[in-house]
């Protein structure tokens, strides 16, 4: 059977940012969440555990601020015991996104799960069901990847189209995977998440220099 044909990033782009703006938002708010902690034990940053507040911080954020985009976790539909990297799961019309952290800035293995392998490959029966859906909708599974500083400052974003992997990282596909949002140099760590959703700068990104430790 044919591959369903996959959407461009410039597509998913013209769509769907204002979604986009608002999970960058929540992942803001995560990593808030994330250093606010840290502060509050009065400890250095947990390596191990701060993707896990960055999360529950942007998923809290999401149910509080956009009621049209519901953010489950995503052990609720994986196989939790072979996902190290737990993320989050956002379905929009018929786009998947699953929102992870970083492999040293670049798109994270699916691991063991063959769940998630599926939906690294595209699989057809992992799309959300629209009633009476448009033709011309894009259709696809994406991962939203985000990469902090040593702070857990957030400092970018990167949006990638898989279509497959398995445990290793090099065993990752993918159609494309783009830089959407970056951290601007002047926007420290006590402001960067008051920005409203609306009026981050989502776009198309490919500087020659990188910045960020992958969380």
């Amino acid at each position: 059977m044919p591959r369903t044909k996959l959407p461009q990033p410039e597509e998913i782009l013209k769509r769907y940012t204002p979604t986009l703006q608002m999970l960058v938002a929540g992942l803001l708010e995560g990593a808030k969440h994330a250093r606010a902690y840290a502060d509050w034990q009065d400890e250095p940053i947990d390596r191990t555990l701060s993707p896990a507040h960055v999360r529950k911080g942007a998923k809290r954020f999401l149910d509080r601020k956009d009621s049209s985009i519901s953010a489950t976790n995503e052990e609720v539909e994986f196989e939790p015991e072979y996902l190290p990297n737990l993320g989050l799961s956002v379905a929009v019309e018929r786009i998947r996104f699953r929102i992870l952290r970083s492999d040293n800035g670049s798109l994270p293995a699916p691991g063991p799960s063959k769940k998630r392998q599926q939906f690294y490959a595209q699989q057809g029966s992992l799309f959300p069901v629209v009633k009476n859906e448009a033709k011309d909708l894009p259709r696809a599974n994406l991962v939203l990847h985000w990469n902090t500083d040593d702070e857990y400052n957030l400092t970018r974003v990167s949006l990638a189209c898989p279509t497959g992997g398995s445990v290793k990282s090099n065993s990752v596909k993918a159609e494309w995977d783009e830089v959407i949002w970056r951290r601007e140099s002047n926007l420290n760590a006590g402001t960067q998440a008051e920005a409203k959703a609306d009026e981050l700068d989502i776009h198309l990104d490919k500087p020659e220099e990188e910045t960020g430790t992958g969380g």
